[in-house]
């Protein structure tokens, strides 16, 4: 996700469609959760916490459901985990 919502700045995409399209076309099995945002040049693969950042992972829960899932971020605590374990439980989200 992390290289993804890059991409989706680029791009002038939005990062909610983009992920969706992204997982629906290439159907991985594997999603590895990475956060950024706008900081420095927009560009910089910063591995924030997962709820810190500029997109809100809540949107493409659904999409994760039944899928292997990785998380990098610096300094790894234990509510990066509980939230990543949180997006994988939802049933359908909504924000």
């Amino acid at each position: 996700t992390g290289h993804a919502l890059i991409t989706a700045r680029i791009f002038k995409l939005n990062p909610h469609e983009y992920l969706d399209d992204l997982i629906r076309t290439l159907n991985p099995k594997v999603i590895h959760l990475a956060m950024n945002d706008e900081r420095g040049d927009g560009y910089e693969d910063s591995h924030l916490h997962l709820t810190e950042g500029s997109f809100d992972l809540r949107l493409i829960a659904p999409e994760l459901q039944n899928r292997l899932v990785t998380i990098e971020v610096n300094q790894a605590h234990q509510q990066d985990l509980a939230f990543a374990r949180s997006l994988l439980v939802a049933e359908a989200v909504t924000v």
